[in-house]
């Protein structure tokens, strides 16, 4: 993950854009720095192992 700021804010990626609550947050993120700029895309599909990561292409 490229990107500049020392804080990230991670959010999930619900389908049909829904506002996530709580609960079980699903396999796909979007990271934004503290300044708001998009860092990355990123999912559990087809990671390499349990609680990793790989950017969506």
């Amino acid at each position: 993950m490229s990107c500049g700021g020392n804080s990230k804010l991670e959010f999930p990626i619900l389908p049909g854009g829904r506002t996530y609550t709580g609960g079980f947050p699903g396999a796909d993120r979007v990271i934004f720095n503290e300044s708001g700029a998009l860092c990355a895309v990123i999912t559990h599909t087809g990671a390499p192992s349990v609680n990793r990561f790989v950017a969506c292409k």
